[in-house]
């Protein structure tokens, strides 16, 4: 994602997997490991409700994220699905920008065979999102 913010200030960025073409999202039995790096502190966060979460985008110039996020061979059902991400934000009432790396996989072996890009609050304003595949996948 590229310059990703949502409509109204300080919304959150989320993506969620589906095990049924996008009918329905996981919601729970994520395991989400990230480190957060605002300039001053490294903290150790975790998620259980999603395999990824970007906090506080906002309204005001330059309070956007980029991130990349790859999924890991996500039709196999042999064993957990898993996802690594890297993402760069800022936020005007933090100190300079922020960065975050992190792994989120769900703990059943399953079919990932959709996802979902959703803010918690409001719509997305504006970005760009790009997916890469593999070929004849």
């Amino acid at each position: 994602g590229l310059y990703v913010a949502g409509a109204t200030d300080d919304a959150k960025l989320h993506i969620r997997w589906s095990t049924d073409a996008g009918s329905s999202y996981i919601t729970a039995d994520y395991q989400t490991q990230y480190l957060v790096e605002t300039g001053s502190s490294l903290i150790s966060y975790s998620k259980t409700a999603d395999g990824l979460y970007i906090d506080a985008t906002g309204t005001s110039t330059g309070e956007d994220t980029c991130f990349q996020y790859d999924f890991y061979n996500p039709s196999q059902t042999a064993s957990y699905p898993k996802a690594n991400f890297m993402t760069s934000s800022a936020n005007q009432t933090s100190a300079g920008g922020i960065y975050v790396a992190g792994m989120s996989q769900n703990k059943t072996a399953q079919n990932i065979d959709a996802f979902q890009i959703i803010m918690n609050s409001g719509d997305i304003a504006n970005g760009s999102f790009y997916l890469y595949g593999l070929k004849g996948s």
